[in-house]
């Protein structure tokens, strides 16, 4: 009997306590705040200039957006089926095809005219090795346009193509580097052409900048065909801050990255052993830039103008990154 009133006692105790530390504990579960996403910042991928960057900015202003998205591309432009409608196009076979260990590029060589093209570089290069015609003057150059652009819509079914640019050449020989010149003494002459993203234009390090440049000789032969860096489909990633105009010019000569320049050989050397070189502005945009083999496309300011130093004066055009670090 003493047991059982003791067990009993030890009962009671323990409903109590129970009681107790239902009463106390919280009526739910408070979740502990989640942190902040960490937004990671595309970068431009090149290394910026190694010489001093003068920037005579000329009276210019520009105003930019406070923020803009990044792409990424989901599809590029280059694939397998795109890489055999322009090697048929142009004429080359499957018995025109080289061997190669990679299945992500393919190399056709038929009599003079070669064809290389990656899926990874999402890059096509075409050429054509015949001496270059003396005859000199396009008389009609809206031709050899409606030729390329009747190439892109072969190539590239239901894509936008945007004029970014004519520029016309001559040159002596195939091996000749072609100097650029006034229409009526070319006998060489290049269409480029571009994408845009967001109603701005999307720039590679291709020829003239641009996703397809096509140059046809004054017999209205093509000579080359370049297409580099360019999309089927995009999707957009975070909004970026930008960089204003003010902070632009204080960032953007040590940001700066040399993307062309319209030289000799020669001339090139001279630039390249310069420790300080000044640019002389002449333009000034707010752009999308991707390289070839880069699936980010993100906005930067393209800067083209004058290159000045101990050289020839020097058509020259750098990039710099848009987003604030």
């Amino acid at each position: 009997m003493k047991l059982l009133k003791i067990g009993l006692l030890l009962l009671g105790l323990i409903i109590i306590y129970l009681f107790a530390v239902r009463e106390k504990a919280p009526s739910a579960i408070t979740p502990s705040p989640s942190p902040a996403p960490i937004v990671v910042i595309p970068t431009i991928g090149l290394a910026p200039t190694s010489q001093r960057l003068i920037i005579n900015w000329n009276s210019l202003t520009f105003g930019t957006p406070e923020k803009l998205p990044f792409f990424t591309i989901t599809a590029p432009l280059i694939d397998s089926q795109s890489i055999s409608v322009i090697a048929a196009t142009l004429g080359f076979s499957d018995n025109d095809l080289k061997p190669s260990l990679k299945t992500t590029s393919r190399f056709y060589v038929k009599n003079n005219l070669s064809l290389f093209a990656s899926t990874v570089q999402n890059q096509v290069l075409f050429n054509a090795i015949t001496p270059l015609p003396t005859k000199q003057g396009f008389a009609s150059p809206a031709v050899l346009q409606q030729k390329a652009e009747t190439y892109l819509r072969q190539f590239f079914t239901g894509q936008s193509f945007f004029p970014a640019g004519t520029d016309y050449f001559f040159g002596s020989s195939a091996d000749y580097y072609p100097q650029k010149v006034t229409p009526n003494k070319a006998n060489l002459v290049r269409l480029s052409y571009r994408q845009e993203l967001n109603g701005y234009p999307l720039l590679t390090t291709s020829a003239k900048n641009a996703i397809v440049s096509f140059t046809f000789d004054s017999n209205q032969i093509l000579r080359s065909l370049e297409i580099s860096g360019g999309f089927n489909t995009t999707e957009a990633g975070s909004q970026l801050a930008l960089l204003d105009f003010n902070a632009l010019k204080i960032q953007g000569p040590r940001l700066a990255v040399l993307l062309s320049l319209e030289t000799t050989v020669d001339n090139k050397s001279l630039i390249d052993n310069q420790l300080s070189v000044t640019l002389d502005l002449d333009s000034l945009e707010l752009i999308y830039f991707a390289k070839p083999d880069d699936r980010q496309i993100i906005p930067v300011f393209l800067l083209s103008g004058i290159l000045k130093g101990s050289f020839p004066d020097t058509p020259a055009t750098y990039l710099v990154p848009a987003a604030r670090p």
